[in-house]
């Protein structure tokens, strides 16, 4: 389902409350994973499944479905990680997970689930989990590397697993020695791909995308990839902002970004792929322990013509699940979390934020420069990477050829499943 969504947004609120001193936030949890593994050639019906918890001293077990699951490779204690040769009998497995402290978490593998065949499933960056146990996230990875100078860009295609839906990713171009900047991180059905493109140079460099997918325990793939919603908006010109505003009912999760002024060259490039945020929930500075709360309206996204005239095109979407799910008959609301920080001034600003793992999932991630108000030709996002390690972002941008500093805001967005008591 598309919608379009025509609504100006009031950002002046946002910055200011962005001006407030962040303070670091943390939660000790367990986290699990699984998922078909198509990486593995030689091994058609290979499955992973992976578990780690972030409290020290406390390690975890992987106890797999009963049949005849043989164990290809296991590492790990307190990380720990296990592919099996599954029975191809099967169409649904259910891996068991134990931690030492106590906690019993399960996770399910659907080998049916669609997916991509023409492009390589992703390499598993990393995972978080909610408190619920139910939500979980993976990020995957897929890299070029010696980007042919002569088109000046890559565009790497990561398709995730079959059974988990796109919420939001990112990519890394490169900073030096003259930039590979983003112009593109959108998702094409569960396939996530990035592009990044060099201006005036004929550099070698690498290039990575990076997918977030999500699967919640006791909710079929196909449920989930119904009740995920994209709402789109577009915009064109020379330096252009689209924003898609999501209507009642519904939580943002993640978002994208698409620019474009051409082909092969793209000369249009993303100042901005970043939530709409509304502070519910504000802090003083002189309060280290408080942490602001947000709402997300929607997703923006700002592109523009940098040293070489160009037309573009921009597309912006955010990703959405209804605000309650139903899970094996019981009701959950969505909640979100978002952490966000404000590099310094600088040329080249570059931000990390840490979000709430144990607590929420990661879902998306986002960065947007504010160079108009520091500068005049304009700062470029490079880097937009998904840290799950820290469920946050690391964020980068640039100047290119000519001065102007910015600061830069980078997002990361979470969820967790509440509860809903009986009325």
């Amino acid at each position: 389902m598309f919608q379009r969504s025509t609504s100006s947004v009031a950002r002046g609120a946002a910055a200011a409350a962005l001006a407030l001193a962040l303070c670091p936030y943390a939660r000790a949890g367990e986290h699990q994973i699984c998922y078909r593994d198509l990486t593995l050639p030689k091994e058609p019906v290979a499955v992973s499944a992976h578990c780690r918890s972030d409290t020290p001293g406390v390690s975890c077990a992987i106890v797999p479905p009963k049949g005849a699951f043989v164990k290809l490779s296991s590492a790990g204690t307190a990380d720990r990680s296990v592919t099996y040769r599954a029975p191809s009998d099967a169409a649904v497995y259910r891996f068991e997970f134990r931690f030492s402290n106590g906690v019993q978490r399960h996770c399910t593998v659907e080998m049916g689930a669609p997916t991509d065949h023409y492009h390589p499933q992703g390499q598993l960056v990393g995972y978080t989990t909610d408190s619920s146990g139910r939500a979980m996230t993976g990020v995957w990875k897929v890299g070029w590397l010696d980007v042919d100078p002569e088109v000046r860009g890559g565009e790497p295609q990561c398709d995730l697993p079959g059974d988990f839906v796109i919420t939001g990713g990112g990519a890394v171009g490169a900073e030096t020695p003259n930039g590979a900047m983003l112009t593109r991180a959108f998702a094409n059905h569960n396939v996530w791909n990035s592009w990044s493109q060099q201006l005036l140079s004929l550099d070698i460099y690498s290039h990575t995308g990076y997918g977030i997918g999500l699967k919640i325990e006791g909710l079929l793939q196909g449920d989930l990839r119904a009740a995920r919603q994209r709402f789109v908006e577009v915009d064109s010109g020379r330096q252009s902002r689209a924003t898609a505003i999501v209507p009642a009912g519904w939580q943002v999760v993640g978002g994208e970004a698409y620019a474009s002024s051409g082909v092969p060259l793209n000369h249009q490039f993303l100042t901005a792929d970043a939530p709409v945020v509304r502070v519910t929930s504000g802090c003083l500075e002189f309060d280290p322990s408080c942490r602001p709360v947000f709402a997300i309206d929607g997703w923006t996204a700002a592109s523009k013509e940098h040293l070489v005239s160009a037309d573009g095109f921009l597309l912006t979407g955010a990703y959405a699940l209804p605000v309650e799910l139903t899970i094996e008959g019981s009701r959950y609301s969505v909640a979100p979390c978002v952490s966000a920080s404000t590099s310094a001034v600088a040329q080249h600003p570059s931000v990390a934020v840490a979000g709430s793992p144990g607590e929420c999932a990661l879902t998306g991630i986002g960065a947007e420069v504010d160079w108009e108000r520091h500068g005049s030709a304009g700062n470029l996002l490079w880097k937009l990477l998904p840290r799950p390690d820290i469920a946050g972002v690391e964020a980068s941008s640039k100047d290119h050829t000519i001065p102007s500093p910015a600061t830069l805001t980078a997002y990361a967005i979470g969820i967790k499943l509440v509860p809903v008591p009986f009325d």
